[in-house]
């Protein structure tokens, strides 16, 4: 069921805190402009929009349309979906290569090309492993047995799938493999959604699908959109403050998603090239032209150690990832 409802304050949800110069009202005139904040509930959470538009009519018509496109993408992309494309995907496994949407054998390609600039770490052939450590259908009391990790990562891993552009298919070869985009389908909707504002003729918006941000344009009287990205396990404290203009964020931690596993905490970001939570850092916050890149390299960069941060930070264009380990640091 999706909730809908007007914001009467600051944008704040998920992993970062969009700082508001309007917070008192849901919209205010700015020169010629209104300011209006919506949220809608869609791919699991609370996805909010904010649109400085000439009219309250032209944001909410722009801004419907944005979460028109998300929904759109929750249902080809969804493994909780039993129609989406991923889905078909996954059940056919092993046997053939099914016809999938455009949109989708492109996210695809994407995903394999993101994967080598974190070393392998990012892997959307993950499936197995997430289903092992009970973070999708099924719980679990105890953490999986060595061999049954080994097992799952038989299934795991690039090698394992195929796309066909000439044919539109996208298929994995082993029985078993499965692929999850719970690592890179949201910043993909949250782009799609700024392409829609565009066209739409909007030029400043700020769109936060739970810590995927992109910031559109800036607000008026402004260089860009102040955010403040929040410390992942300390109450209160925040981590970085930045401002944002055609940008994106997106931060990746393990303090907020786990399972609980013979009294120990298990987060949900899984190293596919060790099949066991990554340990490397507490938080991970990367900035970078698009929400798929951010979202991507936030969450393999995750599981890297910091050699391997640095040299990933290097194959990727105007990227800057800040991570939090003891101290919070500063990479570039």
């Amino acid at each position: 069921m999706n909730r809908r409802h007007f914001l009467s304050r600051s944008l704040i949800g998920g992993a970062v805190a969009l700082v508001s110069p309007w917070e008192a009202l849901p919209r205010r005139r700015r020169g010629e402009e209104i300011a209006v904040e919506r949220a809608v509930f869609v791919m699991g959470t609370v996805v909010r929009i904010t649109i400085f538009a000439p009219s309250e009519q032209e944001a909410l018509a722009a801004g419907s349309k944005a979460f028109s496109e998300i929904r759109r993408l929750d249902r080809l992309l969804s493994i909780y979906r039993p129609e989406s494309d991923i889905s078909r995907i996954n059940r056919a496994a092993g046997d053939h290569a099914p016809v999938v949407h455009p949109d989708v054998l492109n996210l695809l390609e994407s995903a394999a090309y993101l994967s080598s600039a974190t070393s392998g770490a990012l892997d959307i052939t993950i499936g197995p492993l997430m289903r092992l450590w009970g973070f999708r259908e099924t719980p679990r009391q105890q953490a999986p047995t060595y061999a049954e990790v080994l097992r799952a990562l038989d299934r795991v891993g690039l090698k394992h799938m195929v796309l066909d552009g000439k044919t539109d298919t996208a298929g994995l070869t082993t029985r078993g493999a499965c692929l999850d985009l719970g690592g890179i389908g949201v910043g993909y909707a949250v782009d799609r959604a700024v392409e829609i504002l565009r066209r739409c003729g909007i030029q400043r918006a700020f769109i936060n699908h739970s810590g995927d941000a992109y910031a559109l344009g800036a607000p008026p009287d402004a260089e860009g959109w102040d955010i403040i990205v929040p410390h992942p396990i300390e109450p209160g404290e925040s981590v970085a403050r930045m401002q944002l203009r055609d940008q994106a964020v997106s931060t990746s931690g393990n303090s907020e998603k786990f399972v609980l596993l013979e009294g120990i905490r298990r987060g949900h970001i899984l190293d596919p090239r060790t099949g066991t939570p990554g340990d490397g850092f507490l938080g991970m916050t990367v900035t970078a032209p698009s929400s798929l890149t951010a979202d991507a390299l936030s969450t393999g960069f995750f599981c890297l150690q910091r050699k391997d941060l640095e040299a990933g930070i290097q194959k990727t264009a105007d990227i800057q990832a800040t991570c939090v380990s003891r101290r919070s640091e500063e990479i570039e």
